[in-house]
């Protein structure tokens, strides 16, 4: 509740309108609580918003990982034994946090019946509970925040142990290959 003021700009016209947000004359609950529920509703949607990031961000580590891949697969296997395996831990740790945050399986909507929800509607499905009544969060509702976002930041923790360890190790071990810069057709066998 309160008075506020919003500027509009269409073109060259600039047009500033106040209002006025009452609270419903129907509802007795209190601004205290309203203030709760929006910002456990606030919270959830930052950790939902990190969990997207995250599963954005290990769809990248994976694809550039496949990308250098590519640079050295003509190379002796014994030279590049080492490298391969770092490449294979990374893209199986990637795997694993992206199949605990998100259903990889479902391609269509039905399939969704047919896999377990994870991580990241557990959350969205959750912030629609938060704010699903005009009334304070339940401490069922913040409890179950709280179990969800530990969840959630141990993948992210595992996420950023890709990016900052082995990443760097896989960075060092393709130099250790004496890559070129632009790298030489395949020769012809």
């Amino acid at each position: 509740p309160g008075r506020y003021t919003a500027t509009f700009v269409m073109g060259a016209d600039t047009q500033t309108v106040s209002f006025e947000i009452r609270m419903d004359p129907r509802l007795t609950t209190s601004t205290d609580d309203l203030r709760a529920q929006f910002d456990l509703h606030r919270t959830i949607n930052g950790k939902l918003s990190d969990v997207h990031k995250a599963i954005k961000r290990v769809r990248e580590i994976r694809s550039a990982v496949g990308s250098v891949q590519s640079r050295w697969k003509d190379l002796d296997t014994a030279r590049t034994k080492d490298v391969n395996a770092i490449a294979k831990r990374i893209t199986d740790t990637l795997s694993t946090i992206e199949n605990d945050l998100v259903q990889t399986k479902a391609k269509a909507f039905q399939d969704l019946l047919n896999y377990p929800v994870k991580l990241n509607n557990k959350i969205a499905s959750l912030a629609s509970v938060a704010s699903s009544a005009d009334r304070r969060p339940t401490k069922q509702t913040y409890d179950l925040f709280t179990i969800l976002a530990a969840e959630a930041d141990k993948r992210l923790a595992a996420l950023k142990d890709v990016e900052t360890v082995m990443v760097d190790e896989l960075n060092t071990k393709v130099k250790e290959l004496d890559l070129p810069a632009v790298p030489r057709p395949a020769e012809k066998k």
